[in-house]
């Protein structure tokens, strides 16, 4: 691993407001976990270098001492952003169809919903859907392992696309003593 952090502590009349700023890269080479296998395999999965990460991010924290007579009040704020991503995966990892190589490390995919089928509509990629069910739109086709623009009248792994991710953007935290 490679890391840069770089920070910055600062305080103010005689440090009643004090704080930091720091911002940080990280590269993890040859990260290690597991590594799906194909599904004839016994193993599900095997412990192998699955490739190269990055992340990057900062934090603010800042402390003021609001009251200091008899009555003393403190407050403490934090805030921080965090990014990570695949730089690089080993070309043994297998990606689903809906995967990039450069994806963030905690990617969430799912199906686009498409409504709720009403009573008489036909819905052709999805024939045992009964009304009330959700209907999935049908965005990609699967041909020869790749995902190609249009839809193939079946809903299946290519039509899943990037949602998001698991984590935050921002944290924020804000404290009060008395």
């Amino acid at each position: 691993s490679t890391e840069l952090n770089l920070g910055l502590d600062f305080g103010f009349f005689k440090n009643r407001i004090s704080g930091s700023v720091e911002v940080f890269k990280k590269q993890i080479s040859d990260l290690l976990s597991s590594r799906r296998l194909m599904s004839n395999s016994i193993l599900g999965s095997v412990p192998a270098n699955v490739g190269k990460t990055e992340s990057k991010g900062f934090e603010l924290s800042l402390s003021t001492r609001n009251l200091t007579g008899p009555f003393k009040w403190n407050s403490n704020f934090t805030m921080t952003a965090y990014r990570d991503r695949w730089l690089e995966r080993s070309p043994d990892v297998i990606l689903q169809p809906y995967e990039s190589k450069t994806d963030p490390l905690r990617s969430v995919y799912g199906f686009i919903a498409d409504g709720i089928m009403q009573p008489g509509e036909t819905v052709p990629s999805m024939p045992q859907l009964i009304p009330g069910q959700m209907k999935i739109k049908d965005l990609n086709t699967l041909k020869d392992g790749k995902v190609l623009p249009g839809p193939d009248g079946k809903i299946d792994v290519a039509d899943m696309v990037f949602l998001g991710v698991n984590s935050p953007d921002y944290t924020m935290g804000l404290e009060n003593n008395f």
